[in-house]
């Protein structure tokens, strides 16, 4: 079972944040086991996730609605070596058919999830993230929100339910 415990610490130095938190989570931890801090949008960046993760600790966040993700560049020449790290841009109108994890309808509403491991340009790691679409069937209205998380361990399943394993792309 996973206890979802949020606390928000605003301090301007790493090394008491590190001191003060490191205090607060063997405190709860005696009682709650802690494995995720989830934030608010407005600490979805790249210090509160290296923060976190100077705590042992995973963020689950949201991103900006238009935050630049990039896939993971593939280098179609293995015999080549190449240094570069970010493929194309994603785009948010066209995310490719292979990360949808489910698509419902209600009523008027169709929502889609999708999944997958991309890129930013301003995190220094790997993010997991789940983007979620809505679209109005009548009006073709479109929105979606980006939620992501440091442990890409977690995945979501046709059935909905949240799963952790040590390979993420073999569910």
């Amino acid at each position: 079972m996973i206890y979802i415990v949020t606390f928000f610490c605003l301090f301007s130095h790493k090394i008491y944040f590190k001191d003060s938190s490191n205090e607060l989570v063997k405190l709860i931890a005696n009682f709650i086991p802690l494995t995720y801090l989830v934030l608010d949008g407005h600490f979805g960046n790249n210090n509160a996730l290296q923060m976190a993760r100077l705590v042992n600790l995973h963020i689950i966040s949201k991103l900006r609605h238009d935050s630049a993700l990039y896939i993971p560049y593939q280098n179609p020449d293995p015999n080549r070596r190449s240094r570069r790290k970010y493929g194309n841009k994603l785009d948010y109108c066209n995310i490719p058919d292979a990360y949808l994890c489910k698509s419902s309808i209600e009523e008027d509403t169709k929502t889609d999830i999708y999944q997958t491991t991309l890129l930013h340009k301003e995190f220094a790691q790997a993010l997991n993230i789940v983007i979620l679409v809505k679209t109005n069937l009548k009006t073709n209205a479109r929105s979606h929100v980006i939620l992501f998380s440091s442990d890409k361990t977690v995945v979501i399943r046709k059935d909905n339910r949240l799963i952790q394993t040590p390979f993420p792309n073999r569910v």
